[in-house]
C-alpha cells in the first residue's frame, strides 16, 4: 500500500456513488470481541443530569454477518452507564451497576476476591445479543444483552 497524500487525495476525482444507509447487523446472538473500552462523560439533553459511562466497540466476529452486511468488519458501539459514589468511585452497592456486572460476568471478570480493571475488557470474547432501533428511516444495531461465549 502506498503512502497516503492528503493533498493529492483532495484533488482526486472518483467514479460511482456512495451508500447513504448502512445495512444493520442482523438481529440475533453473535460472537463479539470487545475493543477500545474507554470512559466517556455524558450530559442529558436538558443539561440537568450528567455522569460517566463505559463506552466500547464490539466487533461481531461472524462470516454470516459479513455476508449479510457485505462489510468485512462489523462493529456496534455499546455503552454502560456507571453509578458512582459521592467520592467518584465505582459504586459496588446492592442494585448498582447492574449492566457493568452483566458485562463483567459475560467476560469472566466478576469473581469475588479477584481484582478488576476496565482495561481488562479489551480483547475479551463474548456473545452479544443484537437488536435494532429505528429512528425515522434509519435502522441502528444495538447490543441488547451480553452472555459468556459458549
Amino acid at each position: 500500500m502506498g503512502v497516503f497524500d492528503p493533498t493529492s487525495f483532495m484533488d482526486a476525482t472518483f467514479e460511482g456513488v456512495n451508500d447513504t444507509k448502512v445495512t444493520p447487523i442482523p438481529i440475533g446472538d453473535w460472537p463479539a470481541i470487545i475493543e477500545e473500552p474507554k470512559m466517556v462523560e455524558w450530559k442529558s439533553r436538558d443539561g440537568l443530569k450528567s455522569g460517566w459511562k463505559l463506552s466500547m466497540n464490539m466487533k461481531i466476529d461472524s462470516p454470516e454477518v459479513a455476508s449479510v452486511t457485505q462489510r468485512e468488519v462489523n462493529k456496534v458501539r455499546h455503552d454502560v452507564m456507571l453509578d458512582l459514589t459521592e467520592a467518584g468511585m465505582l459504586d459496588m452497592g446492592k442494585g448498582k451497576n447492574i449492566g457493568l456486572g452483566r458485562l463483567r460476568e459475560a467476560c469472566g471478570l466478576n469473581k469475588p476476591g479477584e481484582p478488576f480493571s476496565f482495561r481488562m475488557f479489551d480483547g475479551k470474547m463474548i456473545k452479544a445479543r443484537i437488536g435494532h432501533r429505528v429512528d425515522g428511516e434509519d435502522i441502528f444495531s444495538e447490543v441488547k444483552a451480553v452472555a459468556p461465549q459458549s
